[in-house]
């Protein structure tokens, strides 16, 4: 007759006396749930950055022909280097999503702490980002606004 053995699973604290196993595994559980809302937030982000681009290319012809032109390069430029940040905050989110997968696959695999960090410096990277988006939206609009308020004058005046 087999006999089987109840082996309860010691609740082991860790290394960095954050807690136990399962706290750890919760812990980035939640974590992961957070760079999943960031991850949709960046692509939110692609899809108005897009827009702003046919925006400013549907009124491009006016915004150069116009007292406009110095601030028009100047937003085009923005533009580019958002599409840039926003690309390295997507690569670094989808590499930190797969850290946190790992680490609550693996709780010893990988240092909990450095993934706190990681987890800090791309909120930090992110509000960043999200500050100098909305700056460069408005300007757009204010810029686009003008050559349509200034389109409309002249149509008036026709």
């Amino acid at each position: 007759m087999a006999t089987t053995m109840n082996i309860k699973k010691p609740s082991l604290e860790l290394v960095s006396g954050k807690g136990t196993i399962g706290s750890i595994e919760a812990e980035f559980s939640g974590r992961y749930s957070i760079a999943e809302h960031w991850k949709s937030e960046l692509e939110f982000f692609q899809d108005e950055l897009q827009f702003l681009h046919t925006l400013v290319n549907k009124y491009f012809i006016q915004l150069i022909g116009s007292e406009h032109l110095d601030k028009t390069k100047k937003l085009v430029k923005k533009f580019g280097e958002l599409e840039q940040g926003l690309n390295l905050l997507a690569e670094r989110n989808s590499n930190y999503m797969e850290h946190i997968q790992e680490l609550i696959e693996n709780a010893f695999a990988h240092d909990a702490h450095q993934y706190r960090e990681e987890h800090s410096e791309l909120e930090k990277e992110l509000i960043a980002f999200m500050k100098n988006f909305r700056i460069a939206k408005r300007e757009a609009f204010r810029l686009t606004e003008q050559v349509i308020k200034s389109e409309k004058s002249k149509h008036l005046l026709q």
